[in-house]
């Protein structure tokens, strides 16, 4: 009888400890992750200074562009707008 009672402790012990471990490392990782949320995070943000001249240069870039030739309008246009965003816009960080 005293072999039997000791294998059942034994059982619900080796059982509470390994419940123990998993809850227990679960809430390691949890207070890991909250420590992560907290820390300070940013992207970078487009800040364009004067969007009339940039609008102008776009214009005056498409009608530049050469019509005749065999690239796509709408690709000709789509560089220009990269083009002066490289050249009216600053990238900043932003920090959320």
């Amino acid at each position: 009888m005293k072999d039997t009672t000791e294998g059942i402790l034994a059982y619900c012990g080796v059982v509470l400890l390994c419940f123990g471990m998993i809850f227990g490392l679960g809430k390691c990782t949890l207070d890991t992750h909250a420590k992560i949320k907290t820390a300070q995070q940013w992207r970078w943000k487009s800040i364009c200074k004067d969007n009339d001249k940039r609008a102008e240069f776009i214009v005056n870039c498409a009608k530049a562009a050469n019509p005749m030739s065999d690239e796509e309008g709408e690709d000709l246009v789509l560089q220009c707008e990269r083009t002066s965003r490289n050249l009216f816009c600053d990238e900043v960080k932003e920090y959320y």
